[in-house]
């Protein structure tokens, strides 16, 4: 999920609290009314964020693309709404500050804003162009609670897409004239979808929708077989995957950075590599569907990058055995050996190299059947703290063997 690193990056530099817990447990409903205008390039919208009941009496800060010109940003009569430029010239945002006065009346801000999104990087991930509309996290155009710690549900009504266009995204679809609906009942910190006239769905009913101009090309067909793999795989181990049936939509754009979501992978043509790698991104990415309890913010990210690439690492050699497990171990190996500790790293070396070499290492230590329960255990329990995975660990494993391992996290 290394996409969310931009606005990790934003949070952190915005000074949010990096207290040592997971994200919030509660979640809000995000009503939106978005039209597109391919042509120009740009977006209208309305959102309008139900928040839970502990959020009254609260300031909250939520962030926006700069490049949005907010109409109006109200949330009632007993709330102080708020709208300024982020004080620090690294994002390109705004900020909606808004305090609720009144803890007895359920606190709702409605937002109607106008504009382009925010590009996500050079060449730009989220665009609006009349061959491809892509919208997430890195555009920045739904307002988003600075430290991601506000899961939502999400019922949107899209207008304006390009002619003959394909949505993809996840969530429940459905269209009704030229207005596309979706709604997501899984809590997600995001909003993102992609929607071309090129994108075709996939034949077949498998247990993953596969999405992509050329859906039996040689490099969609290698997705779409891991896919679908992939998901039985990971299905076995943790259960149902949550939300709606997995979806990968496999885009035409320049950039070739791909991101996740719960049952959602974007992916771009033309990421070259090898069969091992493809199979490892797929299962590492849908794995976060489980593994994305910790606060990207704080040092207990490695819980979930770290769980998830080897999660990813063991869908490799289930799928296409030990060689090919070992080309992609080895420069992890390598990778790894000047990396600092896991706990608190921040690089891809120390989160998914170094931190996916020790689970490998613990697996030996202990066995693969009390290493597959742990990992059950950390995704059935949502753990997303330090102390906690080493306390399963230690449940499943012994004291002796948590000890070990809370001290390789560290050194």
């Amino acid at each position: 999920m290394r996409r969310f690193a931009l606005f990790v990056a934003l949070a952190a530099a915005a000074g949010v609290a990096a207290a040592a817990a997971a994200p919030e447990r509660h979640h809000a409903h995000a009503r939106i009314e978005l039209r597109i205008a391919p042509e120009a390039g740009t977006l209208s919208a309305e959102a309008i964020l139900s928040l839970p009941p502990a959020a009254a009496g609260e300031e909250i800060g939520f962030v926006l693309a700069r490049s949005l010109a907010v109409a109006s940003a109200e949330a009632g009569p007993n709330a102080i709404v708020t709208v300024a430029p982020t004080e620090r010239p690294w994002g390109g945002l705004q900020r909606i500050s808004v305090r609720f006065r009144d803890a007895e009346r359920a606190p709702r801000l409605r937002v109607r804003y106008a504009g382009r999104p925010a590009t996500g990087g050079a060449p730009p991930i989220n665009m609006i162009t009349p061959d491809h509309v892509e919208l997430s996290l890195d555009g920045m155009w739904v307002p988003i609670r600075e430290d991601l710690g506000l899961p939502f549900t999400v019922d949107a009504r899209i207008a304006g897409l390009p002619a003959g266009a394909t949505l993809v995204g996840p969530g429940r679809l459905t269209r009704r004239g030229g207005v596309l609906r979706l709604r997501r009942s899984v809590p997600d910190v995001d909003v993102a979808f992609v929607a071309s006239p090129a994108l075709r769905r996939a034949a077949g009913n498998g247990p993953c929708r596969f999405y992509a101009a050329d859906p039996d090309g040689e490099e969609a067909s290698l997705f779409r077989r891991h896919c679908a793999a992939a998901g039985a795989f990971l299905g076995n181990w943790f259960g149902p995957l949550p939300g709606s049936a997995p979806r990968l939509a496999l885009v035409r754009r320049e950039r070739k950075s791909g991101y996740q979501r719960i049952g959602y992978i974007v992916l771009a043509e033309g990421r070259g590599g090898s069969e091992a790698g493809a199979a490892k991104f797929t299962a590492h990415e849908f794995a976060h569907s489980w593994f994305r309890n910790a606060n990207a913010t704080t040092e207990h990210r490695w819980v979930d990058e770290a769980t998830a690439e080897y999660v990813g690492l063991r869908y490799v050699r289930h799928a296409l055995g030990e060689a090919a497990l070992e080309t992609l171990l080895a420069p992890k190996r390598e990778r790894a050996r000047t990396a600092g500790p896991v706990v608190a790293g921040r690089t891809d070396a120390e989160l998914y190299d170094k931190g996916a070499l020790l689970l490998f290492e613990l697996e030996d230590r202990i066995g693969r059947e009390r290493m597959d329960r742990i990992v059950a255990r950390i995704a059935a329990a949502r753990i997303g703290l330090t102390e906690d995975y080493v306390r399963v660990v230690a449940e499943v494993a012994g004291p002796a063997e948590a000890r070990w391992f809370d001290q390789r996290l560290r050194s």
